[in-house]
């Protein structure tokens, strides 16, 4: 009789919730990417010798998802394997203006990949000559395997590697990292442990405090300078997007000039601003907005590769009365609140 038996580990609470928003969009692509800018003189040979060191030594990207009979959640099972071929892209016959139409559109393509994430390989890797002395690398993973932090965190370790290698030092791991299965199973059993009792009232306190209602109401509000042909559209399901705002040097400074004044983070001072516009928008005095937690509240977790973020409801009530200050104490206070019980 054939063996059926596979060894795997249950996902993180993270990895729950976004596989459950992925089976009602189940043709939507959930990706986690980034590209680095090399400039210099650069050895594909030393890059490929790198990312393989580098998949043996994180075991989530080299992670499936593999969904048994009777079940409704995969588990996660990690192989054994090897880096799949990295996607060359010649662009320096070019010009400047075809070079970012072509990087453009490689990068859409990139972040709507439908991953298999029962036996394929899930760590996508691009290399994009754009001259002599400058390259992109371009590194897509499911978001079940990444997030922001995680990109942040694996960009520190090829740089750190590839010189060590070029250096022709060999390249040994100092120290085993802390795998992404036993942090999934360690959050698991916060969760499901006894201690978790007062984070669960606490969090159900909040979603009582945020009605149905109230949802469907804001979500079905037409804004201002919105085209009403376009709101069809949203039957079409999820479709991520993200737009880009440059800042100038001086609006930068500006506001890191008025978030010194108050004494809080520039992030603060961006929130509010968003909130205060939303309000100003919906004509809604109580806003909740998604705030971007990365989940790497212990030392231990900082350098570690894996879904650890997550957004969390935080909840603002604003009034004609309210001052700059007061709008600005609130944000900050909520948010430090539900950071603390993230």
């Amino acid at each position: 009789m054939q063996d059926l038996s596979i060894e795997g580990f249950r996902l993180s609470p993270q990895q729950k919730h976004l596989w459950k928003m992925q089976q009602v969009n189940p043709g939507q692509s959930y990706c986690a990417c980034c590209s680095i800018l090399i400039e210099g003189g650069f050895r594909l040979d030393h890059l490929r010798s790198v990312l393989q060191e580098i998949l043996y030594k994180y075991e989530i990207l080299r992670t499936n998802f593999k969904v048994l009979e009777g079940m409704t959640i995969p588990l996660q099972v990690i192989s054994e394997k090897e880096l799949s071929p990295i996607a060359e892209y010649e662009l320096r016959g070019l010009s400047s203006e075809e070079q970012v139409a072509k990087l453009l559109l490689l990068f859409h393509e990139k972040s709507q990949l439908v991953f298999d994430f029962e036996q394929g390989s899930l760590f996508d890797v691009s290399f994009i000559t754009l001259s002599t002395r400058k390259h992109l690398l371009l590194i897509c993973l499911p978001a079940l395997c990444a997030d922001r932090a995680t990109l942040n965190n694996l960009v520190q370790e090829i740089g750190h590697n590839y010189v060590t290698c070029l250096h022709g030092k060999e390249l040994t791991d100092e120290q085993q990292p802390l795998q992404y299965a036993d942090i999934a199973e360690w959050q698991n059993e916060l969760f499901e442990g006894e201690d978790a009792e007062l984070g669960r009232q606490y969090w159900q306190k909040q979603n009582d405090a945020l009605s149905k209602s109230d949802v469907a109401d804001f979500a079905n509000r037409q804004l201002g300078l919105e085209n009403p042909e376009n709101l069809a559209e949203s039957t079409l399901g999820f479709k991520p997007e993200f737009v880009c705002l440059e800042l100038s040097t001086t609006q930068i400074l500006r506001l890191e000039a008025i978030a010194y004044n108050y004494s809080i983070p520039v992030s603060v001072l961006l929130q509010a601003c968003w909130q205060v516009l939303l309000w100003r928008l919906t004509g809604k005095s109580n806003i909740t907005l998604g705030t971007y937690c990365n989940g790497r509240n212990y030392e231990e977790l900082e350098s570690a590769l894996g879904l650890l973020s997550k957004y969390l409801p935080v909840h603002h009530h604003l009034e004609d009365k309210f001052s700059l200050s007061e709008v600005l104490r609130q944000t900050s206070e909520s948010k430090d609140e539900a950071l603390k019980w993230q």
